[in-house]
């Protein structure tokens, strides 16, 4: 008589996965990062998913490895309570990174300096066709689902200016710094005056000859964030208290607004002609300049010279000219992707549209951290990427475990999703006429680049998005095994006639 000799219960799965789903993120920043700590460690999922993360860049780190000027988050599972301040700078943020990806091993995942060159769907075998680039020779992979984690902050773009390479000079963008090139003592222009212009301002003034901020808009400078952190402090600010402060007509975004105002009356007391032109006239939150060194100016750029700036002032000689000018926010893949009927995302050139800032009716089978329309105004922004991370893995364990073969979200629902959005940012500061990235650089028209909702909200929207909202198809149609299903299938495994 045979002896069967039975699992541990404690084993035996509730029901086995029907196949190991192959993954691909692209982008090694905190997005993946935060994909491959779930895998590994939050939800244990190593048996069932094999992950791969590609990177183009020579370490981790993403945005905080490439935007390196001077004085450019943590994840929500490994806090740091050894910041050396409050608003630290580009090499403590990459350094935590990298010290929290060794720690819990979630670089063995990544494979760097690749270039991811296509992407292509292929409809007979439900899978995504990866052509990609490794020390100059050509590869392929594929993916059962695929991944774009590499952010809206990759794709800098210099100003089109006339004649902007003919300098003879230095010329630097923001977010593609030199640290060999040594910029002080040197004549300086900045052109642009938003977040990263207003810190390379303040930061290498000090140490120059000469610097000139070359605007084109005004623009409100926060009063700072650092604010009141006792315990009493902390417990009186709600998750999403700053998000009535970008609501038009809230008590709050008055107090916001106020403080703003303030705050730079404070700082431009000396400079009240400055203090005019830069105050803007569109709300607080739609987007040190008085040292003998430093000025601004406001004159429109002709063109750009061998030596320096021309306006209809003259021509202004420079050493370094930063172009602190930002990045295209469309979030159009930065390689070929084309997917079911041939479709691309070139519409996204103008307006950006996708489900819940995760999703794109036409792309079966893909996914994105921080698309069209995140939860970036207020809070943590990795909370919220966290979150969205959950989201699409709840989604890709659901394709293993049901046999799924094709999700692809239905055009309707994202029309509908995107006419609610635009419906509600109507009611927010960001639908002023001001030209920002958050209206994909243009000064009117959709706000492409922040959710209708608090960051809670769009947690419980998350929780909530159900199959109706999907286009899905299974691997195998229904059979007469099916039936009823087997009643016993624990049975099988030690049957001395099962085969």
């Amino acid at each position: 008589m045979t002896t069967i000799t039975p699992e541990p219960l404690l084993k035996q799965p509730a029901f086995t996965p029907t196949r190991k789903m192959r993954i691909v993120c692209i982008g090694a920043g905190f997005g993946s990062l935060m994909i491959a700590h779930k895998v590994q460690h939050d939800l244990k999922l190593e048996d069932e998913i094999d992950l791969c993360i590609y990177d183009r860049n020579a370490d981790i780190g993403g945005t905080w490895f490439e935007n390196m000027y001077p004085d450019s988050y943590i994840f929500p599972f490994e806090g740091n309570p050894d910041w050396s301040k409050f608003y630290v700078d580009q090499k403590e943020i990459q350094a935590y990174i990298k010290r929290t990806a060794e720690k819990y091993d979630l670089d063995k995942h990544v494979k760097l300096n690749t270039t991811i060159r296509e992407t292509i769907w292929d409809e007979g075998s439900a899978k995504w066709k990866i052509k990609l680039e490794q020390a100059g020779e050509l590869k392929e992979d594929k993916a059962d689902f695929l991944i774009n984690a590499s952010g809206f902050l990759n794709k800098w773009k210099w100003p089109g200016i006339k004649g902007l390479h003919d300098f003879k000079g230095k010329l630097l963008h923001s977010a593609r710094w030199d640290n060999s090139y040594q910029w002080e003592g040197k004549k300086v222009a900045v052109i642009g005056n938003e977040a990263s212009g207003i810190q390379l301002v303040a930061t290498m003034q000090p140490k120059v000859e000469k610097l000139v901020n070359y605007m084109r808009q005004p623009t409100w400078i926060s009063v700072n964030f650092l604010g009141d952190k006792t315990p009493e402090g902390d417990l009186e600010q709600s998750p999403n208290g700053f998000f009535f402060a970008m609501c038009l007509d809230h008590p709050a975004q008055a107090i916001f607004q106020g403080y703003c105002k303030d705050r730079m009356h404070g700082s431009l007391v000396n400079a009240p002609d400055l203090e005019k032109r830069i105050l803007p006239s569109f709300k607080a939150g739609c987007r040190p300049l008085q040292q003998p060194n430093c000025r601004d100016c406001w004159d429109t750029i002709e063109r750009i010279t061998e030596k320096g700036i021309k306006t209809a002032a003259g021509v202004e000689e420079f050493d370094l000219i930063v172009c602190a000018t930002g990045f295209d926010s469309s979030r159009r893949p930065q390689w070929k992707l084309v997917s079911r009927d041939g479709a691309t995302l070139e519409m996204w050139k103008d307006d950006p549209e996708a489900f819940f800032a995760t999703q794109v009716e036409n792309l079966p089978n893909y996914g994105m951290i921080n698309g069209p329309n995140p939860a970036v105004s207020h809070g943590s922004v990795l909370q919220q990427m966290s979150w969205a991370g959950d989201y699409l893995l709840r989604w890709i364990m659901r394709m293993s475990r049901h046999d799924i073969k094709t999700l692809s979200v239905k055009r309707e629902a994202v029309e509908d999703y995107n006419q609610y959005a635009q419906e509600c940012l109507k009611l927010t500061v960001w639908s002023g006429e001001c030209r920002t990235l958050y209206k994909n650089g243009r000064s009117v028209e959709k706000v492409t680049g922040l959710y209708p909702g608090s960051l809670v909200h769009y947690q419980r929207a998350l929780e909530e998005i159900g199959g109706e909202h999907f286009d899905i198809t299974w691997r195998s149609g229904p059979t007469d095994k099916d039936g009823v299903g087997d009643l016993a299938p624990y049975f099988s495994k030690y049957s001395p006639v099962s085969n």
